[in-house]
């Protein structure tokens, strides 16, 4: 009668955990991949835009089940929907959405519906402020810069008010130079017309009777004078 090897141990006796290289039973792979199925697989926050979309996606989409799975088709009106640069899941969508059914339970007089309308408003009434702040902002900016166009534009009239008065100034001026000039002139033509030509040496005679002349032709007197001839 043989018996069995010493060293040989039945198979039911081996652990999962200390056996390292043996493999996984079907039963238990099937079990691990069930399990993996249903993981949440979540990835970053909704942003503001993505919850309108999915509370818009609540308010048209149809619960008929004829026309569909439900959260399919929320999946579908998000994807068509959605705000650029969003890639999320359809499971993703359904743990947003009933996030929002869990935090409106304790409301039990409203209703799933008025609850997503309810967030809307309030996300359009944190919009309409954001753009009255904007808004405001603007209006702040545009005054600055109206009353920086103000002063430059008085600015620019007072300098512009300054040269007339300048120009003006110089040409008065001028006048009272002109007045100057003439006034000493003729007061160097008096003095040569009145010079007695006998009186004078014979060698100026030619020139106080030439000076006298012009004298004469400039003030519009055309007659010569002989007085030396």
């Amino acid at each position: 009668m043989s018996c069995p090897p010493i060293n040989e141990q039945p198979s039911q006796g081996f652990s999962i955990d200390n056996n390292i290289g043996s493999e996984d039973p079907p039963s238990l792979k099937s079990q691990r991949a069930a399990k993996k199925k249903k993981v949440s697989r979540r990835g970053t926050a909704f942003t503001k835009e993505e919850d309108m979309v999915v509370c818009s996606a609540f308010l048209n989409i149809s619960k008929d089940a004829i026309t569909g799975g439900y959260y399919k088709r929320m999946h579908d009106y998000f994807n068509e929907h959605k705000p650029e640069g969003s890639n999320r899941s359809q499971i993703a969508i359904q743990h947003r959405d009933s996030a929002k059914r869990r935090r409106s339970k304790s409301y039990a007089e409203t209703s799933s519906s008025s609850t997503a309308v309810e967030v809307l408003q309030r996300l359009q009434e944190k919009s309409e402020k954001t753009e009255l702040k904007q808004d405001q902002q603007m209006v702040e900016i545009l005054s600055r810069k109206d009353g920086k166009i103000k002063i430059q534009r008085d600015l620019f009239n007072l300098q512009k008010k300054h040269m007339k008065m300048s120009v003006k100034q110089h040409k008065k001026e001028n006048e009272i130079r002109e007045k100057q000039t003439e006034a000493q002139l003729m007061s160097a033509e008096s003095s040569i017309m009145s010079i007695d030509i006998e009186k004078v040496p014979p060698y100026l005679k030619n020139y106080y009777l030439g000076m006298q002349r012009q004298i004469m032709e400039r003030r519009g007197f055309s007659s010569p004078l002989n007085n030396g001839d």
